[in-house]
């Protein structure tokens, strides 16, 4: 996986079947921590907050995601409310994808107060 962080304003993570290889990849789990060091904004929907879990970012955040991965995602530390969408910081995760809509809402003044956040 190849990419440049700084060039995109977010990173969304679908995740109604996130595969396995994408939790173990070295690269993808680099390529978030980049993404989430350098301040942008990352979505995770439905199982996508598992990438953000592997790749070492849930300890102390508020995420939420597919009811399924609450018990892994307070295992590693984070607060899972039973909430539709939850943001933390530069960190927006989604219960699932009916609620996308939600997310299309917020996202222009989130990717604006990251670019101020970044600038």
């Amino acid at each position: 996986m190849r990419s440049t962080p700084g060039v995109y304003d977010a990173l969304l993570i679908f995740g109604e079947r996130v595969p396995d290889r994408v939790l173990q990849d070295a690269a993808a789990q680099k390529l978030v921590r980049k993404v989430h060091e350098i301040g942008k904004l990352i979505v995770a929907i439905d199982r996508g907050p598992l990438v953000l879990l592997s790749a070492g970012l849930a300890k102390g955040r508020i995420m939420t995601g597919w009811p399924t991965i609450w018990e892994e995602l307070r295992k590693a530390g984070a607060f899972a409310p039973a909430a539709p969408v939850s943001v933390d910081g530069n960190l927006v995760t989604v219960i699932g994808s009916e609620h996308i809509d939600d997310v299309c809402m917020l996202l222009p003044r989130m990717i604006e107060r990251a670019r101020k956040r970044t600038a």
